[in-house]
C-alpha cells in the first residue's frame, strides 16, 4: 500500500507500541485491506465487528487473509455482558435510566467504544459506512472526556505537495471540522491548547496557530471577529503562563494565516510573517467547507476525524475515504492513543 513520507515517519513509531485497533464497520473491502496491511507490517492487532460469515466470504472473494485478525460479532460476543455491567453501572452512577441495556450496548459503535473505555483495545476507527453522526454519539456517550468541562471537537491533519509551499512540514492542521457548530471563547482557546500540543507533537517544533476570521485584527468588527481576538488575547496569556509549545496569532485572514507576502502586506500589526500549521475557525460552516475545499480543489490528503478531548482515541472516517486515508488515519489515531496512555 503506497503511504506519504509522513505516514511512513508515524508508522515507524507505532511499530514500538503496536496497538489494537477496532474498526467497529468491518464489513468494508478498504477496512479488510488496511487490517491485512497493519498486520504484514507488524503495526497493530486489528479487530473487525461485523457478521463473521459476512466477512470471512469477502475476504476469501479478495484473496485477503485475516491470519492474525479477530473477527467478532458484537451481538453474540462472550463479554458483552460484561461490557453491559460496566455501562450500566456508569450510566447509573450519572443518574441515566437506560432502556434495552444489552441492545444498546450489542452496537458495533457503542460496543467498540465500550473496548477501548475500559482496556480491551487501544483504539476505534469508523464512520466509514454509517457515517460519522452515528460514531460521534457513541464516542461522547461511551468514552469519558480527558475535562468534563470541555466539549470535544475534530481535527483533521491535511498533507501536500502544495502546502510545502506554506511551511517547511507540508503539514495543516484544521479544528473544528465536526462537532461543535459555534465555538464559545473558551472552547477555541481548549481547541488550540489542545491542537496545538497535538501538532507539536507531530511537527517535532513549537506549533504556529492562527484563529482565522473574515477580519483582519479588526479591520472588520463583528461578534465573530471579536471572539476569535478575545480567544487570541487569552490564549497568549496562558501560553505564557503555562509554556504551552505554541505560537498564537490573530484574529486574521486565511490568506495571512498561510501566505508571508499576504501578511507582510496586510498585516503590519504581526511582528513578522508567519505561515501557520494550526488553523482554528470561527465555526463548524467555515472549517467543514475549506476542509472539502482543500480535500477536493487542492488535492491534498486528508486524515481524520480524529476526535479531540476525549481519553481514548477515536477516529471517524468518511464514507468517501480511499484506502490509503482509511490506512494513514488509522496510524495518525494510533499515534494519538500512545499520547493519550501517557
Amino acid at each position: 500500500m503506497q503511504t506519504t513520507p509522513f505516514v511512513q515517519k508515524q508508522t515507524i513509531r507505532i511499530k514500538n507500541h503496536p496497538r489494537r485497533v477496532i474498526f467497529s464497520e468491518g464489513e468494508d473491502l478498504r477496512v479488510l485491506l488496511v487490517a491485512q496491511e497493519l498486520v504484514q507490517q507488524e503495526i497493530a492487532a486489528p479487530i473487525l465487528f461485523g457478521d463473521v460469515e459476512k466477512i470471512t466470504k469477502m475476504a476469501k472473494e479478495h484473496n485477503i487473509s485475516l491470519k492474525f485478525i479477530r473477527v467478532i460479532n458484537p451481538k453474540t460476543a462472550e463479554d458483552l455482558p460484561l461490557f453491559a455491567q460496566y455501562f450500566e453501572r456508569s450510566e447509573r452512577f450519572r443518574n441515566r435510566p437506560i432502556s434495552n441495556l444489552m441492545e444498546t450496548v450489542a452496537k458495533p459503535q457503542n460496543f467498540a467504544c465500550l473496548m477501548v473505555q475500559y482496556g480491551a483495545a487501544d483504539l476505534v476507527i469508523g464512520g466509514n459506512l454509517l457515517g460519522n453522526a452515528s460514531m460521534s454519539r457513541s464516542a461522547q456517550l461511551m468514552i469519558k472526556p480527558t475535562n468534563k468541562n470541555h466539549n470535544i471537537f475534530a481535527l483533521n491533519i491535511l498533507e501536500g505537495k502544495s502546502i510545502a509551499d506554506i511551511n517547511k512540514q507540508g503539514l495543516l492542521f484544521l479544528s473544528d471540522t465536526n462537532v461543535i457548530p459555534n465555538p464559545s471563547v473558551e472552547d477555541l482557546i481548549m481547541m488550540t491548547e489542545e491542537v496545538g500540543k497535538m501538532a507539536h507533537h507531530f511537527l517535532e517544533e513549537k506549533a504556529k496557530v492562527a484563529l482565522l476570521s473574515h477580519s483582519n485584527q479588526g479591520s472588520y468588527p463583528t461578534d465573530s471577529s471579536k471572539k476569535m481576538q478575545a480567544a487570541t488575547s487569552f490564549i497568549r496569556q496562558r501560553t505564557a503562563e503555562f509554556s504551552w509549545p505554541i505560537e498564537c496569532f490573530g484574529e486574521v485572514q486565511f490568506d495571512v494565516a498561510i501566505d508571508a507576502a499576504a501578511a507582510a502586506t496586510k498585516s503590519s500589526a504581526l511582528r513578522k510573517p508567519k505561515q501557520a500549521d494550526v488553523l482554528i475557525f470561527p465555526n463548524l460552516d467555515s472549517a467543514h467547507i475549506t476542509l472539502k475545499a482543500l480535500e477536493h480543489v487542492g488535492k491534498l490528503n486528508v486524515y481524520g476525524h480524529l476526535m479531540m478531548g476525549l481519553s481514548r482515541s477515536v477516529a471517524i472516517i468518511p464514507k468517501t475515504a480511499t484506502t490509503e486515508q482509511l490506512f494513514g488515519t488509522t496510524i495518525l489515531a494510533a499515534t494519538q492513543s500512545l499520547l493519550n496512555r501517557d
